[in-house]
């Protein structure tokens, strides 16, 4: 189902299906958090390869849906893994007396799993991150050797340096926005 979801209206509307199982969790209407966690684990698990038996990988596929897992651990990490509770809402729990950080949506070994499956995620964008650098380099490695043969670039090894470039870039804030949250 969330396979080849590059499309940006297929993620806003998985975005949003996300956001509204979790809000009728957190309401009460929906009485199990199951199926937000099966989504998230589908989002996560997708375009996840697993190379040599021991580093696992990202797809560009599994890239186009960063952004509804960073929206719900951003939304509702605090929730349903037990994260700390966000800034904004301290001088609320300080305010009222309440304790927000003691969800009682989730067991806490549930909430454990899932924080695991986001950590796991944000793993494989590190190695994603770091594959992406490695080719950026071996691309400014031939361009170097190119420019002293020949004197000048092509125009290919240009348009090549720079989709490098915007790969290393887009990775790179996917990275720090999900270091930012865990």
């Amino acid at each position: 189902q969330f396979q080849n979801t590059a499309d940006k209206g297929v993620v806003t509307r998985i975005r949003v299906l996300l956001k509204l199982s979790a809000e009728l969790v957190l309401c009460g209407i929906a009485e199990s958090p199951g199926y937000c966690i099966k989504i998230v684990r589908k989002l996560t698990r997708a375009g996840m390869k697993t190379k040599n038996n021991s580093e696992t990988v990202l797809s560009n596929d599994a890239l186009a849906h960063h952004q509804a897992v960073v929206s719900f651990v951003r939304s509702y990490g605090y929730e349903f893994m037990g994260m700390k509770v966000p800034k904004h809402l301290e001088s609320i729990e300080r305010e009222h007396g309440v304790d927000l950080n003691s969800s009682e949506i989730m067991m806490k070994s549930l909430q454990d799993r899932t924080n695991d499956l986001i950590v796991d995620y944000y793993n494989c964008l590190v190695v994603r991150l770091k594959k992406e650098h490695e080719g950026l380099c071996r691309r400014r490695e031939r361009n170097k050797e190119e420019l002293l043969n020949r004197g000048s670039l092509s125009k290919t090894s240009i348009e090549y340096l720079e989709k490098y470039k915007e790969a290393m870039e887009n990775i790179l804030k996917i990275v720090e926005t999900m270091a930012g949250l865990l």
